[in-house]
């Protein structure tokens, strides 16, 4: 979630009865880098994606001016920095290639 301030993550926590460690990215993004606006939800998706070995489902949320709301739902394939991580083939994507005739 974007890290617009320790109150917008204690809020959220309690609307979504959120675990500690679910919002535990995006404080850890806060404490070492402050609210930088519309660049920290990459820092926190960043963050997230490095420490997670595994597939995992997430929601990702942003706050703007006013009463402005963007999320969005998203799937990680496991950490995309380990080589050992698993990745999903082309087929479990559901993409298809065609191989030109030599």
């Amino acid at each position: 979630m974007h890290p617009g301030g320790r109150t917008i993550l204690d809020a959220v926590q309690r609307a979504f009865d959120l675990p500690e460690e679910a919002l535990a990215t995006s404080r850890d993004v806060l404490r070492r880098y402050g609210n930088m606006s519309s660049a920290t939800v990459m820092f926190v998706l960043e963050s997230f994606l490095r420490s997670t070995t595994k597939a995992a489902t997430g929601c990702a949320m942003a706050f703007g001016p006013g009463l402005v709301a963007e999320t969005m739902l998203f799937r990680a394939l496991g950490n995309p920095w380990q080589h050992e991580a698993a990745t999903a083939s082309d087929a479990e994507l559901g993409h298809t290639h065609e191989l030109a005739a030599s």
